[in-house]
């Protein structure tokens, strides 16, 4: 054995040795408790059981532990140690002071106890300091950690290639998916669905584009229409023309929709909107190509829509408008992985940069340590 395990061993006893006579002295306290029934109160002597029972079962659990005389191990002992005696000086500090004088001298007793048992483990403490571990401990905490951190980086790191691989299967399995769904839509019905849906987009941006000069006009109109007692037109028709004159002229009368353009025309004609000639002229201009484009706008959306519902039941019966239903879901669980994938491979790459960080700062601080020991200097590989 070292001359500095022999010191460890030693300092080890002695706390030992200085426990079992606290305990002893919590036994002593805790009789006195007892004998002093009567002069006590009820609350005061539950205290002192209380302290007794604690002081008691904290020193059992130090006495009994099995240490041996390396550093590490009476660096532990020594942290509990500490930790076992600060327990019961907390409690001593809480309870002692609420017992009966009566107690006066095993209170002294245990307290005199109590202060052998700190002067016996700050031996073992200086004994720790003056150790040569003193110094390697550090290092040997450095190297632990950045053996851990080394692991750790390894075990991302090959997380990482899995997920890259898993990445690539499932980018290789949408784009076959979106190749299978594009020559899918290649079929002549899945065209002329395409063609006739186009067509309808068209014709509706046509008219929404037509109609729009008008907005504004009837925006006054309506404002102007809060002042008449007899309004030309409903203000619920007209609103409803405002917002979305393309549905309105689908879903309302064409009837109805001339009533809102002739109640634009009148009030265009008496001047009471406050637009100026240039523009006037151009609103009536609008007003009665709109007019005129309203049936053949209704009648050409009405074809385009009986033609898509009779290619769609075309595609139901065929059994090809579930087939891309199939590729559509297949498509959008692939991507639902593919971004599960990508945000771990994020998650993978954040950890990396972390350890990475970690690694050379704790390689930095054990180059640091061993020049410091040994007056050489060394570079360490953690690659």
């Amino acid at each position: 054995m070292k001359d500095h395990e022999k010191r460890f061993d030693e300092s080890i006893k002695t706390v030992k040795r200085q426990a079992t006579e606290l305990s002893n002295a919590g036994r002593k306290f805790g009789s006195g408790i007892k004998h002093a029934w009567g002069t006590i109160d009820k609350v005061t002597s539950e205290q002192g059981l209380r302290l007794t029972q604690l002081i008691e079962d904290t020193i059992q659990e130090l006495v009994k532990k099995h240490t041996k005389s390396t550093y590490q191990e009476a660096e532990t002992f020594h942290e509990e140690s500490v930790a076992a005696s600060n327990k019961i000086i907390l409690a001593v500090r809480r309870y002692v002071p609420k017992i009966h004088r009566t107690l006066k001298s095993e209170i002294s007793t245990l307290n005199s106890s109590l202060l052998k048992l700190e002067e016996s483990i700050n031996s073992l403490g200086k004994s720790l300091d003056q150790s040569p571990g003193s110094k390697l401990n550090p290092l040997d905490r450095e190297i632990t950690l950045i053996t851990q951190a080394h692991e750790l980086l390894k075990k991302i790191r090959s997380q990482k290639e899995q997920t890259n691989k898993q990445i690539e299967n499932a980018t290789n399995e949408e784009k076959t998916l979106i190749q299978q769904k594009e020559s899918l839509l290649t079929h002549p019905k899945f065209q002329e669905l395409n063609l006739t849906q186009t067509q309808a987009t068209a014709r509706r941006k046509e008219m929404d584009q037509l109609t729009q000069p008008l907005i504004k006009p009837l925006l006054k109109l309506e404002r102007a229409m809060t002042n008449q007692e007899t309004p030309l037109v409903d203000d619920t028709v007209l609103r409803n023309f405002i917002d979305d004159p393309v549905q309105s002229i689908l879903t309302i009368l064409p009837s109805t929709n001339l009533k809102v353009l002739r109640a634009l025309e009148i009030e265009l004609n008496q001047g009471s909107l406050d637009i100026d000639e240039r523009k006037r002229k151009r609103t009536e201009d609008t007003v009665t190509e709109v007019a005129e484009s309203i049936e053949p706008f209704r009648a050409t959306i009405l074809q385009l829509q009986e033609a898509t519902k009779r290619t769609e039941q075309e595609l139901h019966m065929s059994g090809l408008h579930a087939k891309l239903s199939h590729l559509d879901a297949l498509l959008d669980n692939k991507r639902a992985e593919l971004q599960t994938l990508r945000t771990e491979q994020n998650d993978n790459d954040r950890k990396i940069d972390e350890l990475t960080r970690t690694i050379a700062k704790h390689k930095s601080s054990i180059e640091s340590q061993i020049l410091g020991l040994s007056k050489e200097q060394v570079s360490i590989d953690v690659t």
